[in-house]
């Protein structure tokens, strides 16, 4: 008899270490896809602002040209 309620006790031990251990597993899934979803959205923008950096870098190098051009046409002139 004590054997069995021992046995018993073991299962339900085991059933609720299960349990907690499945909705543990259960959070670091749902933990996981969101960091997932965080680092894509954090690499697109990374992307969006390489891109903008790149286009400025080429707009001042445009206006830098631009400048010496005009600074080379002005001493012509004095």
């Amino acid at each position: 008899m004590q054997r069995e309620r021992d046995l018993t006790h073991q299962v339900e031990s085991m059933t609720a270490r299960i349990q907690a251990l499945t909705e543990e597993r259960d959070a670091l899934r749902a933990s996981e896809a969101e960091l997932k979803l965080e680092v894509r959205e954090a690499s697109t923008r990374e992307r969006s602002l390489t891109a903008s950096l790149e286009a400025a870098q080429a707009t001042i190098s445009g206006l830098k040209a631009e400048l010496q051009t005009t600074h080379a046409s002005a001493k012509r002139y004095v």
